[in-house]
């Protein structure tokens, strides 16, 4: 009967502990109407090609590859996203 016991108590605080986790929006994303992703200095040469590079997405993703998403520049990246 004490180990049923204990294994309950220990079930509760287990529960207990796991649904204590809370975001705070304001936290995660800040105050409504702030704008804290600064897009003006994003381009493609300079900040996407870079990444889509990194992950070796222009390996299997470029024009006579026969894949319908190609990577490679961004007219094309923008009609796949579209």
């Amino acid at each position: 009967m004490l180990k049923r016991t204990i294994f309950f108590c220990l079930l509760v605080l287990g529960l207990f502990l796991q649904s204590c986790y809370y975001d705070n929006e304001v936290y995660l994303y800040g105050p409504a109407g702030s704008t804290a992703c600064d897009t003006t200095n994003v381009t493609y040469a300079g900040t996407i090609a870079p990444i889509m590079a990194s992950a070796n997405c222009n390996s299997c993703h470029y024009a006579t590859s026969g894949s319908t998403v190609i990577t490679t520049d961004y007219t094309n990246l923008k009609k796949s996203c579209s």
